[in-house]
């Protein structure tokens, strides 16, 4: 959490820099950015924790805007003993700095910063072979019912596209994150059924590990109110 932080605001002060230079250059520019808008994510409709993630962006300067979403985590009907009841939230922040010169009611690019956290549990069912002695001469099987929490934080440097098409938003972004995650759950005895190599892959990894990644981002939505071009 706190490597987040600190890497977002050093993200947030080098292109409040790049900023002040750019203004010193440039009289007139326009930006498709919206004062405000309201988007929605379907890409997170398909995750393996899906998600109804809504956000909301606000224009706070010229060049530079803020957007948060906030998504609820909900359960697939379709029944699966290893993940059940899947509940939680999705939080994301991103600061924006738009580039170009552009027709601001067309097409714009902009860099963003990117904080986001996952906060899920779900339950799980499983089952395992297990030995009655040391020797394992006597084996039987047990059904265990346990919750797990999911914890992801992460941070991501992303190049974006948006399009304004008559006050409808589509927003594309892609970069490169860092990862932070973590599965909380109990230790169970070792499970003495014979895997063979390649045969069971773990899908999503469960391992915690912190690691870099893809950041894909798509939304659409509606602009609030009137456009600024200054």
């Amino acid at each position: 959490m706190r490597i987040c932080r600190i890497t977002f605001f050093i993200c947030i002060f080098f292109l409040h820099v790049y900023d002040a230079a750019s203004q010193k250059k440039d009289t007139i520019r326009f930006y498709p950015k919206p004062f405000q808008a309201l988007k929605f994510s379907p890409l997170h409709l398909l995750s393996i924790y899906p998600s109804f993630l809504m956000g909301y962006e606000r224009q706070i300067a010229k060049h530079q805007s803020l957007q948060a979403d906030v998504g609820v985590v909900f359960q697939y009907f379709i029944y699966n003993p290893e993940f059940q009841d899947k509940r939680g939230v999705k939080l994301k922040g991103e600061y924006r700095y738009y580039l170009g010169q552009y027709d601001f009611r067309k097409v714009g690019a902009y860099l963003a910063a990117e904080a986001y956290w996952n906060i899920v549990n779900f339950n799980r069912e499983t089952s395992q072979t297990e030995c009655y002695d040391l020797n394992c001469q006597s084996m039987f099987r047990r059904t265990y019912f346990y919750k797990v929490k999911y914890r992801e934080e992460g941070l991501a440097l992303k190049y974006g596209l948006m399009i304004n098409a008559g006050g409808f938003i589509f927003d594309f972004n892609a970069g490169i994150a860092l990862r932070f995650v973590d599965y909380k759950k109990p230790n169970l005895p070792p499970n003495r059924e014979v895997l063979f190599d390649g045969q069971f892959i773990q899908i999503p990894n469960e391992t915690k590990r912190i690691a870099p990644g893809v950041a894909l981002g798509v939304r659409i939505g509606h602009t609030i109110g009137r456009i600024r071009n200054q």
